[in-house]
């Protein structure tokens, strides 16, 4: 790990100096914001169940690799449905009624946990755990030992139950559903699922329920220590956009999402998987992080090394001012492809502004794919510069904006395109937010439809030779 740079003051301004070193990005001297897409993405995925078609399934039986030592957890948030059965995993049989390998679900009387487990021969035993309130997340753990079931809800242990077993034959996994001795599907869940395991051969211990809770913030598969991971047969932490189902433990059992339920705000954070919608997007040395909130309008990061943006409503932000904008002399460069030119106004990669674009630090792509850098500090008027150079979809790109004291000029590939613009002397860019990939104003600009891999800025206006070499992706 690089170690973290020493961020220079930002009222120290150095204007261009020809034959100065060219730098690389490790060590470029004022680092303000170095997001580069192959690290510091993070996720905080779940998905999201309507409680009537919707639920994740697998055929199969998971009986000879699991033992009669075994394991399951989940974290739900309950909707609704209070007074009904709703299912939280079932391992069940479509063609006979008996077989439960395991039954994580809450009781229709009582809204109360249950972790069932029963043979072939119908013998079968429960164990019950406290009410579960809608409205919030809870930690479910179901545990088989031998003869012996037990239930832990948010850590804490429930009743106790026995039986003996038998041999139990189930068919088929679900998520979200129940059924026995049929095809169909009854007691759906509406709510929420996050962080499914099963451990195989291993009865999970109080110590290691108390580690898995971790406090009400859960733990995503690669925020697991090796001795919690130890025996898992699946995974899977249920954050894609749309929802994938894929076992991050590598064996390999993926779920099918039926009835296309959507992604949600999950539980348990951790770095992003392909495809999971991105909660956070942090600065390589530890400085600042871009996050946002709603589920819907997050991008999805892609294990190419890129973050995935819509053109609609994704976008990341930042509200504790401007970054970059406030000094006389700075330079940003951002790797990127567009997946269609914008359609009417220009399409923000990054902005430092307002509501009403009083103060603006931009950097964006017009309709003719051209780069516009805009600026405006309190009192000042809007200068723009447009690069000559134009981007086409589909190709990737190395775009910049260079202030050099009242000169603010666009580089496209590592070269100066297109005049300079002239712009105010002030830097009071006081109330600005940040954004990535879309606009803070309500109007005249667009959410960018493409991928961007990396946003990087220094505190001081560069040389010509120095942006060149910094454009290089090499």
């Amino acid at each position: 790990m690089t170690p973290l740079k020493k961020r220079r003051s930002l009222a120290i301004y150095r204007p261009v100096r020809p034959g100065e070193p060219v730098y690389s990005r490790e060590d470029a001297p004022d680092l303000l914001l170095w997001l580069d897409a192959a690290s510091g993405v993070a996720s905080r995925g779940a998905v999201t169940l309507d409680g009537t078609s919707q639920y994740l399934s697998r055929a199969g039986s998971l009986m000879g690799t699991l033992g009669t030592n075994y394991s399951v957890q989940a974290w739900v948030w309950l909707s609704g449905g209070s007074g009904t059965s709703r299912t939280i995993a079932a391992h069940r049989s479509t063609a006979q009624s008996n077989p439960i390998g395991f039954y994580l679900g809450i009781s229709s009387s009582d809204s109360s946990a249950r972790f069932i487990v029963t043979g072939d021969s119908g013998t079968g035993a429960t164990a019950i755990g406290p009410a579960l309130p809608t409205g919030q997340w809870h930690h479910v753990v179901g545990v088989r030992s031998g003869g012996s079931l037990s239930i832990y809800v948010n850590g804490v242990a429930g009743t106790v139950a026995s039986a003996s077993f038998g041999t139990i034959t189930p068919t088929h996994l679900d998520l979200g559903s129940n059924f026995g001795g049929s095809t169909s599907r009854l007691h759906l869940l509406p709510g929420r699922l996050d962080q499914f395991g099963v451990w195989g051969n291993r009865a999970l211990s109080q110590a290691d329920v108390t580690a898995l809770f971790n406090s009400g913030s859960g733990l995503s598969y690669s925020g697991m220590p090796p001795a919690l991971r130890a025996g898992l047969v699946m995974f899977h932490e249920l954050d894609g956009n749309p929802v994938a189902g894929v076992d991050s433990t590598g064996n390999g059992h993926t779920l099918t999402p039926i009835g296309s339920p959507a992604a949600a705000d999950g539980v348990a954070e951790g770095p992003a998987d392909d495809s999971d919608p991105v909660l956070r997007w942090a600065d390589r040395h530890g400085g600042p992080a871009f996050s946002q909130a709603a589920v819907a309008a997050r991008p999805a990061w892609r294990s190419a090394g890129f973050l995935d943006f819509d053109g609609t409503d994704d976008r990341l932000g930042r509200d504790s001012g401007p970054l970059v904008g406030a000094r006389p002399g700075f330079t940003m460069l951002a790797r990127l492809r567009l997946d269609v030119l914008p359609s009417g106004s220009p399409a923000v990669v990054y902005t430092e502004a307002d509501s009403g674009a009083s103060v603006v630090n931009r950097l964006a792509i017009t309709p003719a794919g051209q780069v516009v850098a805009s600026y405006r500090p309190i009192g000042g008027t809007l200068a723009s510069a447009t690069s000559a150079a134009t981007l086409a979809a589909g190709a990737d790109a190395v775009i910049g904006v260079r202030r050099n004291g009242s000169d603010l000029r666009v580089f496209v590939a590592g070269a100066p395109s297109g005049p300079a613009a002239t712009i105010d002397h002030g830097t009071d860019l006081a109330g600005a937010s940040c954004r990535v990939g879309g606009p803070v104003e309500s109007a005249g600009f667009r959410h960018l439809d493409g991928r961007i891999t990396e946003i990087y800025a220094v505190g001081r206006a560069l040389t010509d030779p120095q942006i060149a070499a910094l454009s290089n992706p090499a």
